[in-house]
């Protein structure tokens, strides 16, 4: 899905009356994807150093904790190359 912005560009005579208008419909996947997968990361961080924190984690806990790194990779290996067309 796409998210998109307006903008628009209005230009006015000197009696106020409008003479051009200029609208323009931006695509803001990127910049949003972008967002929220720096929101994910920051999560990640608190995250993973409760793991790290776990004396003994369980089979169930580490199991859980690799397909999360595995997550969490790629959203940074998606920042790295640009490849912001989703979040997963």
């Amino acid at each position: 899905m796409a998210i998109t912005r307006t903008d628009r560009q209005q230009v006015f005579g000197p009696d106020g009356s409008l003479l051009s208008e200029e609208v323009v419909v931006l695509d803001v996947t990127a910049e949003t994807n972008e967002q929220t997968i720096r929101q994910q990361a920051l999560t990640a961080l608190t995250t993973n150093r409760t793991y790290l924190a776990l004396a003994s984690p369980t089979n169930a806990q580490n199991a859980a904790e690799i397909k999360a790194l595995a997550r969490q990779m790629n959203g940074v290996i998606r920042l790295l190359l640009g490849q912001l067309d989703g979040t997963n």
